[in-house]
């Protein structure tokens, strides 16, 4: 779905992706700093404070045991 990739999709298919993906959070944006387009996951408030609050917990912190 890149604009110069491989796969080709009709410019209905790649709307109707786009939307479904709008629905579940994503936010597309312009080049507008030099970097290029791109997609990024929304928040909504009340995401953003319990990820602050988690983050927020206390305790060590530890190196993640995930490979």
């Amino acid at each position: 779905m890149e604009a110069k990739g491989s796969a080709w999709i009709s410019a209905d298919a790649s709307e109707a992706i786009k939307r479904t993906l709008e629905t579940y959070g994503a936010f597309f944006f312009s080049d507008n700093d030099g970097m290029g387009d791109g997609v990024r996951l929304k928040f909504t408030r009340n995401d953003v404070k319990q990820l602050g609050q988690l983050e927020n917990e206390g305790g060590p912190s530890r190196a993640d045991d995930v490979p």
